[in-house]
C-alpha cells in the first residue's frame, strides 16, 4: 500500500488500532478498527438511495451501463487536512491513508 501511495508515513497525534481478521480461505486480512473515530464522527445527513426507487427512476430508459471500479474506495482521495485522522500504527511505523479507507461511517455515502 505504501508503494501504491494508498498510505504514507505519518506524524499524526492519533492512532487507530489495527487487527488481522481470518477470512474464508484461511488467509489473514489487514483491517483498521475505526469504531472510536466513528463514535465521534457526525454522520452524513442523507441516506443511500433505495433500490426500488432507483429502479422506478430507470423505468423506460433505453441505455444502461455498469461500472466495476477496482478498489472503489481507494479511488476517492482523503483531504490533506483529514489524513491524520486515519492514522494507524504497525510494528514498522505510523501511517495514514491518502485515499478513503474501509470502515469509516461516512465512506459508503461519500463513495455513492
Amino acid at each position: 500500500m505504501l508503494d501504491k501511495n494508498i498510505i504514507s508515513r505519518s506524524h499524526s497525534p492519533w492512532s487507530t488500532p489495527i487487527i488481522l481478521v481470518q477470512i474464508k480461505d484461511g488467509s489473514l486480512q489487514f483491517c483498521v478498527d475505526y469504531c472510536r473515530i466513528n463514535e465521534v464522527t457526525r454522520e452524513d445527513a442523507y441516506h443511500l438511495p433505495r433500490i426500488d426507487e432507483t429502479l422506478d427512476t430507470l423505468s423506460g430508459s433505453s441505455w444502461f451501463t455498469t461500472l466495476d471500479l477496482l478498489s472503489g474506495y481507494w479511488q476517492v482521495e482523503v483531504a490533506e487536512q483529514d489524513r491524520d485522522k486515519t492514522a494507524f500504527c504497525t510494528c514498522e511505523a505510523l501511517f495514514h491513508f491518502n485515499v478513503m479507507p474501509f470502515g469509516l461511517c461516512n465512506a459508503p455515502a461519500t463513495f455513492e
